[in-house]
């Protein structure tokens, strides 16, 4: 889910649900959401969650409903990446055996 950013370390990911932002660091293993500027950041915009080591917070509001929305399918989508992953991987082992 989200657009794949272009970052020299990555996986980065963000996604924009109206003006609420979600930036996923899988290099970092952080995540950071953000309500209104340009993309959540820059001028206007307003940190609700970060799951960074040096900023851990969390604002609750409305935006909590609309990402909750969202997490059956990002999950959906991550558990299915990893079911591949390991049929991947058990299917090369099998076939470096026979």
């Amino acid at each position: 889910m989200g657009k794949n950013l272009n970052q020299h370390y990555g996986p980065k990911y963000l996604l924009g649900v109206d003006d609420v932002w979600i930036y996923v660091d899988t290099y970092g293993r952080y995540m950071t959401v953000r309500r209104g500027g340009k993309e959540g950041w820059g001028e206007g915009s307003k940190g609700l969650v970060s799951t960074h080591g040096t900023s851990e917070y969390i604002i609750p509001g409305e935006w909590l409903d609309r990402f909750m929305k969202l997490l059956p399918k990002a999950e959906a989508k991550r558990d299915a990446r990893s079911f591949r992953y390991a049929q991947d991987r058990h299917k090369k082992l099998h076939d470096e055996l026979i």
